[in-house]
């Protein structure tokens, strides 16, 4: 995929957010912890400056990246391919059709290709850049599921909260590194 080349993601899960246990509110409005908001300000010291920074439309998400964005004295932007999969739905003709037995992992590739969307609108933003992006604990995953595929290398080890991933796109390569300590 030549339109990534030259681009470096720092892929960020969110960091500790309030549990969705016992959460009455809107997941969208779900913070970070005190521990969250800790992990939030050692990553922006471990990544530095960045040229750009996007996120989910999450609260947990934009906090995660807010002392980033000071670090770098950068705007973030929001995207909403970047969200988590229980907003993204499948393709509801299909989900709900004559593939309805298919619908989790329909809704899966769904997730993955939106993800791939918005690093395809980040590059041609960002050309040959170095830029953050947030999201959730169940997007990255397919997201790096469909890359790792198409690139045809490992899937990286999962990084615990305050960690994250760095992809750094070739242009027939993809170089996937996990940063931090490893979830256990």
């Amino acid at each position: 995929m030549t339109h990534l080349a030259g681009l470096t993601v720092e892929l960020i899960p969110h960091c500790s957010s309030v549990p969705r246990q016992g959460w009455r509110g809107s997941h969208d409005e779900r913070p970070l912890t005190d521990a969250g908001h800790e992990q939030a300000k050692s990553l922006a010291q471990s990544l530095g400056n960045v040229d750009a920074i996007y996120t989910s439309p999450a609260v947990r998400c934009r906090q995660t990246v807010q002392p980033l964005a000071e670090t770098a004295s950068v705007p973030v932007e929001v995207l909403d391919d970047l969200r988590e999969v229980d907003r993204v739905p499948g393709p509801e003709a299909w989900v709900n059709g004559v593939l309805a037995d298919f619908a989790q992992p329909l809704g899966g590739a769904w997730t993955g290709g939106r993800g791939l969307r918005a690093l395809l609108t980040i590059a041609e933003r960002n050309p040959r850049r170095r830029v953050a992006t947030c999201s959730h604990g169940d997007t990255i995953p397919l997201l790096l599921s469909v890359l790792c595929a198409v690139y045809d290398t490992r899937v990286p080890v999962i990084p615990a909260r305050g960690g994250w991933f760095r992809l750094d796109f070739g242009y027939d390569t993809l170089t996937v590194e996990s940063k931090g300590t490893p979830f256990r």
